[in-house]
């Protein structure tokens, strides 16, 4: 699923998309799962990045989830476009997806 695809599927800009694969990282475990299983090296980079960064350097943005995107990615892609779809605003997205984090960590606990 290339970057060009997922976009057409989910029909924003990539810029849009960008908004959306931060969210999905952030408040989704199976899109972290998914990202950190393609990419294992994503916190090492990071890191890598900001010590560029604090020596003044310019590095390239590193994101955890670079296309290729995998069919779960693009679900969970997908599901947050139909939320903000519904007329959500972003703070109404945000709760709904720090909720279902929360019951999702919850849940492995029990």
């Amino acid at each position: 699923n290339s970057m060009r695809d997922v976009v057409k599927r989910v029909g924003v800009t990539q810029r849009t998309l960008l908004k959306y694969r931060k969210l999905a990282y952030k408040y989704i475990p199976a899109y972290q799962q998914s990202c950190s299983d393609r990419y294992p090296e994503y916190e090492l980079d990071l890191k890598r990045s900001k010590v560029r960064r604090d020596r003044g350097e310019k590095p390239k943005t590193v994101l955890p989830d670079p296309p290729p995107f995998t069919d779960i990615e693009v679900k969970v892609l997908e599901q947050i476009a139909s939320l903000y779809s519904k007329g959500l605003i972003d703070e109404q997205v945000v709760k709904l997806l720090e909720v279902n984090k929360e019951r999702h960590e919850s849940s492995k606990v029990s």
